[in-house]
């Protein structure tokens, strides 16, 4: 019988707090319609929004959030530089710096893991992308914006 614990069941026990800790919910967050341009009400009050789409909700502002553009959002982490790439010719560097500048923001969110099967479509000036978010509790999110 040892003095000490083991090294294993600390190391585990810190991951699981870690987890817990990276997990926790988001509070109160209220529904918006994006086609609409407004917030969603019924009978009179805010409709509040489940986990999932509280999710997907951030994942929409945050790639429509250009760096610095909006007061409330400067000298903050929550932007996603794409606009400067929406015009430009679709070569092979410009899709990779698109799926970066995407990737880079939709991973700050503390729920999100990764992304996979990014596509890209462009009808004259706007750039639609498609995206799969796979969270930290391996569930997939299809996000079209």
């Amino acid at each position: 019988m040892a003095l000490l614990p083991e090294e294993d069941i600390i190391i585990e026990e810190v991951e699981q707090i870690e987890e817990e800790q990276t997990l926790s919910k988001l509070g109160k967050v209220f529904l918006f319609d994006f086609k609409k341009n407004k917030y969603v009400i019924k009978d009179g009050k805010l409709v509040e929004c489940t986990e999932r789409q509280a999710l997907e909700q951030w994942i929409h502002w945050i790639l429509l959030t250009y760096k610095d553009k909006y007061n409330v959002y400067k000298g903050t982490d929550f932007y996603c530089n794409i606009e400067d790439l929406a015009g430009k010719k679709r070569n092979a560097f410009i899709l990779s710096e698109l799926q970066r500048e995407v990737e880079e923001a939709v991973i700050k969110h503390r729920y999100v893991d990764h992304i996979e099967n990014f596509v890209t479509t462009q009808e004259k000036s706007i750039l639609n992308v498609s995206f799969d978010v796979v969270t930290k509790d391996n569930e997939v999110i299809n996000i079209s914006a």
